[in-house]
């Protein structure tokens, strides 16, 4: 009786090493488990809740997107701006040139005149002198 009583205890103890090993793998499953739902919301958090394929991309990736895209918009917005005030500013220095030379066309045609004009005053003076002294 000794030897079964021995066998017993022996069974006895797997038995309770076997419940010690299943609570230790309920721990473990329930620890995965927990760990597998904790990714998922991040993933959900990330890209937004699971959506058909080709669909939008919501979620904290989505709102980025969505910013970048705005930003590009914004950026070809000033690209295009940018390109009208090089035409304009262009277009003005043009402008400005035409002027500059019209203006200096104006100037040298008055100083000519004014020389002629010079010229001519002399020539009168010298010709009332010689009529004077004749």
């Amino acid at each position: 009786m000794d030897e079964e009583y021995a066998e017993f205890q022996r069974a006895k103890e797997k038995a309770a090493n076997g419940a010690e090993t299943v609570e230790e793998a309920e721990r473990a499953e329930e620890k995965a488990r927990k760990t597998e739902s904790d990714a998922e919301n991040r993933v959900n958090e990330l890209e937004g809740r699971s959506q058909k394929d080709g669909t939008k991309v919501g979620g904290e990736i989505g709102d980025a997107v969505k910013k970048v895209q705005d930003e590009m918009k914004d950026l070809e917005d000033c690209k295009k701006k940018l390109a009208e005030a090089k035409r304009k500013l262009k277009e003005l220095l043009k402008k400005k040139e035409e002027y500059e030379k019209a203006a200096k066309a104006a100037k040298e045609a008055e100083e000519k005149a004014a020389e002629a004009a010079a010229k001519e005053a002399a020539e009168d003076k010298a010709n009332q002198r010689r009529r004077r002294n004749t």
